[in-house]
């Protein structure tokens, strides 16, 4: 056995014998079993469940946390050569010491603590708020199915499965390297947090990129500013598909769900033949609200003859071909550009009063206003009432004084007809409105003031008879000589 070897089992001895001696000189003293704390980084004694994992190597020994306590109040084992390890999640750490005095040691270790975890709630409304959870409901409670929590540094990746918020975290190696720790959450393959945990204990929550969405929700934005509209929706994130079948603006679940808040969403909606798809992020969905208005038509009639509200059965409005209830003239479109028509059922047939073409950008009301008025005829030279026509389509008249006068008719560029005594008047394209037509006809054509005398027709007929009757009685006389 060389000198060496004997040097070493000669320390070896001393060692123990100091250990032994000072465990009994405590008892033969009365010294508290513990003459020295060992401190977390925040200068609080460390809990026995931690002490139970750090080991203490002086030169080519290791002790467990009693012994080498022991040996640190005998005063003889301060020594520059002191390595501590921390056994932490089945990994031994090397840790960064302070030696404050020969009564406590600080050991570079902090607890994890209560952080709270806060992440985007909705309601049934669609209504966004928040909800927070404690890293026990994360990893014991599984608050949130599906979502992996994990503690990684430059080295190492572990998984929190197994960890609880009174674990001890070692913050530097022996040679004072930080080891940078950061909490890392999974949620079905999505990363919804990545954040040093030195941020964490200083702000004391950490906000995780997911949504929680009740199972029963109404999104009433899928309808645009249309409420009534009837849009066919369907939302998908990730497998979690909605649809509000039957057309509402209603959508149920199961349960309620969560999913992460930088991932899109596919959005679509149907409405009228046409369609919208969007992808947009869970927290806005409601940017995806279709260009879909409410269009009012407010048909008005300004006369002083029949009100149009009167004659409504003889209004006819369109709005790209679709008929509109008057009663309730409100009709839900696409953004974009329309086509109104109006026609008014002239005495049996359809006449277009306007068609135009609009552009709808918001949710709009269009006045529409029917002016009635009359066709005045003054005849002079004619004593029979005359017939008014127009597009070809026969009015009634009435003889109001000395004018012929027609039943209210829509003021409107028209085509005029006018027959009397067998003549007729045409006017092409001219306004409807307050129209006076004075007609003068020759006086061959006045038959009214033609009275033929009787007497003297009766003279000429006997004359014409005596002439007969002369020429006959001649004819037989000649016969008879």
């Amino acid at each position: 056995m060389s000198w060496l070897e004997r040097a070493e089992i000669r320390r070896c001895v001393v060692t123990a014998l100091l250990v032994t001696l000072a465990v009994i000189l405590k008892v033969a003293l009365g010294l508290p079993e513990e003459g020295i704390q060992l401190l977390d980084s925040q200068g609080n004694p460390l809990p026995p469940y931690v002490e139970e994992h750090l080991h203490f190597c002086v030169g080519n020994k290791t002790y467990a946390t009693p012994d080498f306590k022991a040996l640190f109040n005998s005063a003889s084992i301060i020594s520059p050569n002191l390595t501590v390890f921390y056994s932490f999640l089945g990994v031994n750490w090397s840790l960064k010491h302070e030696v404050v005095s020969n009564s406590s040691i600080i050991l570079h270790l902090r607890r994890l603590g209560n952080i709270a975890f806060r992440i985007r709630s909705a309601d049934t409304q669609f209504r966004w708020g928040f909800e927070t959870l404690t890293l026990n409901d994360l990893v014991v409670r599984k608050a949130i199915p599906g979502l992996n929590i994990i503690a990684q540094n430059v080295d190492s990746s572990l998984s929190f499965e197994n960890c609880e918020p009174s674990a001890y975290f070692p913050l530097a190696n022996a040679s004072g390297a930080p080891y940078s720790w950061r909490l890392v959450a999974v949620f079905l393959g999505s990363l919804v947090l990545n954040e040093s945990l030195s941020s964490l204990w200083e702000e004391g929550i950490a906000d995780l990129a997911l949504a929680k969405i009740p199972k029963d929700l109404n999104l009433g934005w899928i309808t645009g500013w249309c409420s009534e509209a009837d849009v066919q929706a369907t939302i998908t994130c990730g497998e979690k598909v909605l649809r509000n079948s039957p057309s509402s603006t209603f959508v149920s679940v199961q349960s309620a769900w969560f999913y992460p808040t930088n991932k899109n969403c596919s959005v679509h909606l149907i409405f009228s033949g046409r369609e919208k798809i969007c992808n947009v992020s869970i927290l806005e969905l409601g940017k995806c609200r279709p260009e879909i208005y409410p269009v009012e038509v407010k048909v008005t009639g300004a006369s002083s003859y029949e009100p149009v509200e009167v004659k409504a059965d003889a209004v006819d409005v369109r709005i790209d071909g679709k008929l509109l209830d008057l009663h309730r003239p409100r009709i839900c479109l696409w953004g974009g550009v329309h086509t109104l028509e109006l026609r008014y059922n002239l005495d049996g047939r359809w006449v277009v009063l306007m068609e135009r073409n609009f552009t709808l950008e918001d949710p709009a009301t269009l006045p529409i206003q029917i002016n009635f008025s009359r066709i005045e005829v003054y005849v002079h030279g004619c004593a029979y009432a005359p017939q008014v026509l127009v597009n070809g389509v026969s009015v009634h008249v009435e003889k109001r004084g000395a004018a012929h006068v027609t039943t209210p008719i829509p003021v409107m560029d028209a085509n005029v007809t006018v027959k009397v005594c067998n003549i007729t008047f045409s006017l092409e394209d001219i306004k409807i409105k307050n129209t006076s037509l004075i007609i003068e006809l020759p006086t061959v054509t006045n038959l009214e003031f033609e009275r033929p005398r009787v007497f003297p027709l009766l003279v000429l007929l006997a004359l014409i008879l005596i002439q007969i009757a002369l020429t006959a009685y001649a004819w037989i006389a000649t016969r008879r000589l």
